[in-house]
């Protein structure tokens, strides 16, 4: 019996960003170059990673949240207005601020993410999943919180992360992973 073998392709980078007056924009689908521009952040899209730019350092008024998502067999990068850097893998998705206020960073995932955190003390960052939130003392971590999963799987590549739900918390060191279940 010969068993033939499978080639695994490449992941491609496609995602849609979902801007905070629900319109849609296919990523893979446009140029290099400024995409748009919201509370004065300009969000540009280069060489297949979109990066926010923050024009000013303070912003006054109402949080504006985007969400990216990403289909299954596709991933993308992106450059948060901090300076963080987020690889979205496929069928995820991220909300997140266009601009991060004062006293702290949050974004919210479905499905897996890894991220690295540019260093804040004067703004803890925090990543909520449906099951778990996980709170960076760290920087390079990866979280999968895919809905069809039974429980939320965060692995530390560096730092130190903080991960909890109802029942306590946990604070875990590289090369560590901790499981959170219904």
């Amino acid at each position: 019996q010969t068993k033939t073998k499978t080639a695994v392709l490449p992941q491609k980078e496609h995602a849609i960003l979902t801007l905070v007056d629900g319109s849609k924009m296919i990523l893979d689908s446009m140029g290099n170059g400024v995409v748009t521009t919201q509370a004065g952040v300009a969000v540009t899209l280069q060489n297949g990673q979109l990066i926010y730019a923050q024009d000013s350092l303070h912003h006054a008024g109402e949080v504006l949240y985007n969400t990216m998502t990403t289909p299954k067999g596709r991933q993308y990068q992106l450059v948060l207005p901090d300076g963080s850097k987020v690889w979205l893998n496929a069928a995820s998705s991220i909300t997140y601020p266009v601009v991060f206020t004062a006293g702290e960073r949050q974004v919210k995932i479905t499905g897996e993410a890894y991220f690295e955190i540019t260093p804040d003390k004067s703004k803890p960052f925090f990543v909520k999943t449906a099951k778990a939130n996980v709170r960076v003392l760290g920087t390079g971590f990866n979280v999968n919180a895919y809905d069809d999963e039974a429980s939320v799987k965060t692995t530390l590549v560096h730092g130190s992360v903080q991960v909890s739900n109802k029942a306590g918390n946990i604070i875990i060191r590289p090369g560590q992973q901790a499981t959170v279940a219904d």
